[in-house]
């Protein structure tokens, strides 16, 4: 017991996450000649391999993935060029809202493009480093063991962020940090950081709307004040950023091609998602069949333990409005899991810290299930993808 006792440090927790994520990577880099443009996916629709930096691995007759756009903007961060460099952004205002994760990898890289590869991977390294030690943090605000931490950063959905450059594990950090900040009471930083987790992702509104709620439904208004800047700060940034992207690209990230594409009826694409891969018909499927059962399983002992959690009503709120976004994600998101399951990131977090401030019995079983998920999805996109 003494010996745990002298575990329950930010620092074992983060240890091991580092461990664990360098373990990946290096397997990962291996199976890729070592090569760090590999995770940015970059395909040939919107790729010129003509003209694109020599150092691109570009896959042939490929629309590549969300990465390459990362990439793109970690080049010329605050481009007016739909086209340069030897790619063109599919819709610039949309992938240009999310600034803050390539603006990082930028700075990292000192301007480089040959760094570029490594610092959007160094990023989300970095930010993995923080989510481990703030979530450690966290769990010992509400008097459990550091190790606890682990449950927030061994998130099965992070690995396919981290393979694919895009920056939903940076969100995360931000958001974290944001939470952490306010059971400090610390709202001025909680405000920044937040406003940080929607520049970088703009789902993160949704905890923003989240506070909104739950100072519209408080009953004790002794601390209504001050909850309103948290609230106010990153919806006023992201309408500033908007208007800032509607002046370079006279549009607006907000459109009905891109509202559509990704929000529809609620189940609708979900259960089409179901219905293609039942009966199961391959590896794949039934890897996909088993995350949406865990994750179905999250969503009930997280919704067996919200009215016991002593978690902060806004952390509840949120968390069903993810719940809500989750159900109306469109078949452009219930297609594969490096699609849905990077998406279910603020709704894993937020359902992470509604158990840990719970007594139910589940979140030992929700911490053993992400541990191992995110151990047998690891073994699968090495060996199998």
């Amino acid at each position: 017991m003494k010996h745990w006792a002298r575990l329950d440090s930010p620092k074992f927790t983060l240890a091991i996450v580092v461990i664990a994520y360098a373990v990946f990577l290096d397997l990962r880099l291996s199976k890729n000649d070592h090569d760090f443009s590999a995770f940015v996916t970059a395909g040939d629709l919107y790729v010129n391999p003509a003209t694109a930096p020599d150092n691109l691995r570009i896959l042939r007759d490929s629309a590549g993935y969300d990465g390459q756009f990362y990439y793109r903007l970690a080049l010329t961060p605050f481009t007016s060029e739909r086209s340069d460099l030897g790619i063109t952004l599919d819709y610039p205002a949309y992938r240009q809202q999310r600034i803050v994760y390539p603006l990082l990898a930028w700075g990292l890289s000192l301007g480089q493009p040959g760094l570029v590869p490594v610092s959007l991977l160094v990023v989300n390294f970095l930010a993995l480093c923080a989510i481990a030690w703030l979530g450690s943090k966290y769990a010992q605000m509400v008097q459990l063991h550091a190790i606890w931490g682990l449950a927030f950063a061994l998130f099965a959905g992070f690995l396919l962020a981290l393979s694919r450059d895009t920056a939903e594990i940076a969100e995360i950090g931000f958001l974290l940090g944001s939470a952490v900040c306010l059971r400090q009471n610390r709202q001025v930083l909680a405000a920044a950081l937040l406003a940080l987790a929607v520049l970088t992702k703009e789902t993160a509104l949704v905890t923003a709307f989240g506070i909104l709620i739950a100072l519209a439904i408080r009953q004790k208004r002794t601390r209504s004040r001050t909850l309103w800047f948290p609230a106010i700060t990153p919806i006023l940034a992201y309408v500033l950023w908007q208007s800032w992207l509607n002046h370079i690209w006279n549009s607006t990230s907000v459109t009905e091609t891109t509202v559509s594409a990704n929000i529809g009826m609620p189940l609708v694409g979900l259960s089409h998602f179901v219905q293609s891969i039942l009966p199961v018909g391959g590896h794949l499927q039934l890897v996909w069949l088993i995350e949406l059962l865990l994750a179905a399983t999250f969503m009930m002992a997280v919704m067996w333990a919200l009215h016991q959690s002593e978690a902060p009503r806004l952390i509840k709120a949120s968390w069903l409005l993810y719940v809500a976004l989750m159900l109306s994600l469109t078949q452009a998101v219930w297609v594969e899991d490096w699609a849905f399951l990077r998406v279910l990131s603020e709704f894993y977090l937020l359902g992470i810290m509604i158990l840990l401030e719970s007594e139910s019995r589940l979140r030992k079983l929700v911490f053993c299930e992400s541990t191992v998920s995110w151990l047998l999805l690891g073994i699968d996109v090495v060996k199998m993808r």
